[in-house]
């Protein structure tokens, strides 16, 4: 099976026994067709728009997937197939609860009637392939530099470029919900013609999101051996792991500002230019990230992760936003990107160059310091950006 080529030639261990990996990788196998279902299941609730459900239920499986899994490993001293058969366990109770919920949402004329019809598959295939096609190509493009890694670094290096992909990762999360509820409130204002209306909303939520995640990345991008250090305890991983994780996570934080143009895209139901823009992305990308993955390690891929995204926010966006809304690209750029960065990037400097925790200082310390400079930082960041929302609160 290929799981034991990989175990056997792919990876890179010193400790740990090839069976134990082979079956390891099985499993991640199995985890990964067990989400795709939940993940078919997962847009038909966010079609009828229960995004609130939908965070709870995220909510209690992230709960389950992350601190549930620290304790597991530490009440069973680290046993590597435990943790990858709770995890698979844990997917299993989230695609049991989604699927349950959806079924409860359909009709029930509808649901026992449901055939398969090869009439309605053609009418939503130019969109579901698009979709399907750009996809895949995201998840080539953000897990390629994973999978090469895995090949150059050694598992214990390759697990410190694990806490920098989950943090980077992170920071893209904390966007999703924004995207789970705009999506299809902007779709459904467009069908009912009120366009003013939808790109309000589009230029709100990019002032809401830029306010939450410019003061996160900045925090974290300006003091990476603090943040790493505070979360694991591992003096050596936050010291490998300082040089590469601020360029991933500016990346990342770069991304959610450039997946409002895709929102955009998505609302009018033609993505023709998003796959023209991941078909170029993936033609540029790959040879990069090879060579810099073979030649510089993961700082190599760091700088590809964010220099793309720095290309694409200069001339992507402006173009989809001469496309789909003309005149608005400066509006949205200076009026809803540019205060809410800037005002974050003064704070983050301003709270991080003063008062800060001796180097002796116990982590609870440093955690507390840095959960407070980042909820101050964004505080201030959202009375600069929602100023407008919360003056028209204050009159009402």
């Amino acid at each position: 099976m290929s799981r034991e080529w990989v175990a056997s030639d792919w990876l890179t261990f010193e400790v740990l026994e090839a069976s134990m990996v082979s079956t390891a990788i099985g499993i991640i196998a199995v985890i990964v067709s067990v989400r795709w279902v939940s993940s078919i299941n997962r847009s038909g609730i966010n079609a009828y728009e229960m995004q609130v459900w939908m965070s709870l239920v995220d909510v209690f499986i992230n709960t389950l997937r992350f601190p549930g899994s620290l304790l597991l490993m530490i009440w069973t001293k680290g046993d590597i197939l435990i943790f990858f058969y709770f995890q698979l366990s844990v997917v299993l109770i989230e695609v049991f609860l989604i699927r349950r919920k959806l079924r409860r949402l359909m009709p029930c004329g509808v649901l026992n009637s449901a055939r398969f019809s090869w009439k309605e598959l053609k009418r939503i295939a130019p969109f579901a392939l698009s979709i399907g096609y750009t996809g895949v190509i995201w998840v080539l493009l953000s897990q390629l530099d994973k999978l090469l890694l895995s090949k150059v670094l050694t598992l214990g290096e390759y697990g410190y470029f694990t806490l920098i992909a989950t943090i980077s990762s992170g920071v893209i999360l904390l966007a999703g919900p924004v995207s789970k509820a705009i999506l299809p409130r902007m779709t459904a204002l467009l069908a009912d013609g009120k366009d003013e209306v939808m790109l309000e909303l589009y230029r709100g939520s990019t002032r809401f999101v830029i306010s939450v995640i410019a003061p996160v990345t900045l925090v974290i991008a300006m003091l990476p051996k603090t943040v790493v250090y505070v979360w694991t305890g591992d003096m050596e991983a936050a010291k490998w792991t300082a040089p590469i994780l601020p360029l991933f996570v500016i990346g990342s934080g770069l991304l959610t500002i450039i997946s409002f143009q895709y929102y955009l895209q998505y609302a009018y139901g033609l993505l023709k230019y998003h796959v023209a823009y991941n078909t170029a992305s993936i033609i540029i990308n790959i040879p990069l990230i090879f060579y810099a993955a073979f030649e510089y390690g993961a700082i190599g891929v760091a700088w590809i992760w964010m220099g793309f995204r720095i290309l694409s926010l200069v001339a992507w966006v402006p173009f989809i936003h001469h496309r789909f809304a003309p005149g608005l690209h400066f509006k949205w750029l200076i009026q809803d990107v540019l205060p809410g960065v800037i005002f974050a990037a003064v704070a983050v400097w301003a709270l991080t160059s003063f008062n800060f925790p001796a180097a002796d200082s116990s982590r609870f310390v440093q955690f507390a310091w840095l959960v407070g400079t980042t909820l101050m930082a964004v505080s201030l960041a959202m009375g600069v950006s929602m100023r407008d929302v919360i003056r028209r609160k204050v009159l009402v």
